[in-house]
């Protein structure tokens, strides 16, 4: 039950995976063969055949020209040319195709057993545009198919299609020629630094003595992989329009061989008529031949009998080719308003529709021109993103194939475009003074904008009016600006300046009629309160008396200064003095204080012959703190003066004087009695 349960599970997973191989596997399809333009054929060196004569074994190009369409090949692509049958690959050696700078445009293989070329496309037919080239191979007639002399059509197809590449004169199989002595050489057929070498010997059917071969490397540079050196013994035999080595042995071991740099000296077996000897071997070269080098060399068969001859021959090295040219493109922009004036600063984006990606963003120079390159030759969208400041953004315009000047590899387009009619506002604050009136241009104010750059400095009407000019907007956004007043934060000559900062929003929209509109608004506090406080004055007053017998003296002096002392002074000579000081020190300075300072001096003016003098001081120090009225309060208070301690201070002082007087008569009469 579970091997059934996991069977049913399997089957649909191998599906799937069949399906994905099968997915994978056509990924790239093949080319359509519409690109295939001409097919033809020429000699080996590329010259017209004409007559076009072939013999067996020459060598001959067929051409192919082909021009690939924009944008539908990809890299992975390829295109598959199939031989007829009449003919067969001479060198099998891949090929690249590459442009004149030596970039890979596309990559061959040849198969001799299909008889197929393939030309696979690198991503340079991505990147490039008008990929157009040639190529070319060299084939031979086939003469296992092809065996007499005869006109024989090569026609090449090409993914389905046939190509005519003209006609061929087939001149037959040629007449054996039995030498004594024959050697070929030919390429590998895929390492071009390979070559390899064949020496046949009693092709004739002579009877051979004391038979050696002596091989000789011409070219410098070519070296013996002695490690292939090989001896056949068999019977030579022509056949099928080819000499064939039927029943050969291989008797390497029992020849002796000498190398040395670029020679070797081999000696071979007595022959009878009916045997031959095969000698094979391969060299290296120490570079890549190029298309059409040369490689010699020659041996010499010498037998004791009196059969010697020298051959001389090699391979001339054959590889396909070819080139190919793509073009890269570019798209130049002028960017200029009605009047044709140019304009910098606009913004553009190239996009490709086919893709929808943006293949360059561009910004016009002083001469209003901007460019992008290494583009193919497509359709594209060009996009305004920014316009100049004060203009329209233009519609979008379009680039197709035909826009492309295949000369200058350029598509040029000029993009006008409509001013638009600017926005302007004036932005304004408002200034109140508390404490007395405002006066014009006496304060002012700073307008500053977003990137911390000041605009204008403007000054205060009488009415409280703060008007900065009208500022001028040629393109939509939202401006934002700051105001504040000098010496914000500060207290200067009794005036408190507000710190308030107004924040104003300059939002520009495009009215969609040609006009841009402004509006303005404000952050919610837009005036600025300054405060203004009056200043604080000090008066200070003095009052002196004296008595001498009878007669009393008051003088008076008011002195105004920042602090107050009030001092009455009061002396009796000789009997009692009295000192009342009455001190008044404010906190503020915010109102007057008056000081009044008394002093009364008494004499006697009764005299004994003994006399007592009896002198009573008393000091009376009052000190009274005035706190003037809280800031910020209306009305003003009145100074004060000390009157009224001055008056409480000289009536105690008259006591005393009263009380003593009273007490030196009682003691007089005292004494008398």
């Amino acid at each position: 039950m579970n091997k059934k349960i996991i069977r049913l599970l399997l089957f649909p997973l191998a599906i799937l995976l069949g399906l994905f191989w099968v997915q994978e596997s056509t990924a790239h399809a093949a080319v359509n063969a519409d690109v295939v333009t001409r097919m033809y054929f020429t000699d080996r060196h590329g010259n017209p055949l004409t007559p076009p004569n072939i013999r067996q074994w020459q060598q001959f190009r067929i051409n192919v020209d082909f021009d690939l369409h924009n944008n539908e090949v990809v890299a992975g692509d390829t295109t598959v040319l199939q031989l007829p049958e009449v003919v067969t690959f001479s060198s099998n050696v891949a090929f690249d195709l590459l442009d004149k700078d030596g970039n890979l445009v596309a990559k061959t293989t040849i198969d001799p057993r299909t008889k197929q070329l393939k030309v696979t496309y690198e991503p340079y037919v991505e990147t490039h545009s008008d990929v157009k080239g040639t190529l070319y191979f060299y084939v031979r007639m086939d003469h296992n198919v092809v065996t007499e002399k005869k006109e024989v059509p090569i026609d090449i197809t090409v993914d389905g299609k046939v190509f005519p590449a003209g006609t061929i004169e087939f001149q037959g199989i040629g007449n054996p020629t039995a030498d004594d002595l024959n050697k070929v050489g030919w390429q590998h057929s895929t390492e071009p630094k390979i070559g390899y070498f064949s020496i046949a010997v009693n092709r004739s059917r002579k009877a051979m003595q004391g038979v050696k071969v002596v091989d000789v490397l011409d070219v410098p540079g070519v070296s013996y992989k002695r490690e292939t050196f090989r001896v056949y013994k068999g019977s030579w035999n022509y056949r099928d329009g080819d000499w064939r080595f039927d029943n050969e042995v291989n008797i390497t071991n029992q020849t002796p061989v000498t190398f040395t740099q670029n020679s070797f000296t081999v000696t071979l077996p007595d022959l009878r008529p009916e045997e031959g000897i095969r000698v094979s071997y391969a060299v290296d070269l120490a570079h890549v031949p190029v298309d059409g080098e040369r490689i010699t060399n020659h041996a010499t068969l010498a037998t004791t009998n009196n059969i010697n001859k020298t051959h001389h021959s090699g391979y001339t090295f054959y590889r396909g080719g070819g080139k190919a040219q793509g073009y890269v493109f570019k798209i130049k922009i002028k960017k200029t308003d009605e009047a044709g004036t140019v304009l910098q600063g606009a913004e553009f984006d190239i996009v490709r529709d086919r893709t929808g990606a943006v293949v360059g963003h561009l910004v016009t120079d002083s001469k209003g021109e901007a460019e992008v390159g290494n583009l193919l030759k497509d359709t594209y969208t060009i996009k305004e993103t920014k316009a100049p400041d004060g203009y329209f953004p233009s519609g979008e315009v379009k680039v197709t194939p035909d826009d492309f000047d295949s000369t200058l590899l350029l598509a040029n387009k000029t993009i006008v475009n409509k001013k638009i009619a600017p926005a302007k506002a004036a932005l304004a604050v408002n200034k109140s003074l508390t404490g007395r009136n405002l006066q014009a241009d006496e304060f002012e104010f700073i307008l500053t904008d977003q990137n911390g750059n000041e605009v204008e400095r403007v000054k205060n009407t009488a009415s409280g009016q703060v008007q900065f000019s009208e500022i001028e907007y040629t393109a939509p956004g939202s401006y934002t600006y700051t105001i504040t007043e000098v010496n914000g934060g500060t207290t200067i000559n009794n005036i408190t300046y507000d710190a308030l900062v107004v924040t104003a929003t300059v939002t520009v929209t495009d009215n969609q009629q040609g006009q841009l509109v402004a509006e303005v608004t404000y952050s919610a506090d837009k005036e600025f309160n300054n405060v203004y406080q009056a200043p604080t004055t000090t008066t200070t007053t003095t009052t002196t008396s004296t008595t001498e017998a009878t007669t009393t003296t008051v003088a008076t002096t008011t002195t105004t200064e920042p602090t107050t002392t009030s001092a009455t002074t009061t002396t009796v000579e000789p009997t009692t003095t009295v000192a009342t000081t009455t001190t008044v020190e404010p906190t503020t300075t915010t109102e007057p204080t008056t000081t009044v300072v008394t002093t009364t001096t008494t004499e006697p003016t009764t005299t004994s012959a003994t006399t007592t003098t009896t002198t009573t001081t008393t000091a009376l120090v009052t000190t009274t703190t005035q706190t003037p009225p809280p800031a910020g309060k209306k009305g003003k208070s009145l100074p004060r003066t000390g009157e009224e301690s001055g008056l409480v201070a000289s009536l105690i002082g008259l006591a005393l004087m009263v009380v003593a007087g009273v007490a030196g008569i009682l003691y007089r009469k005292s004494k008398e009695a």
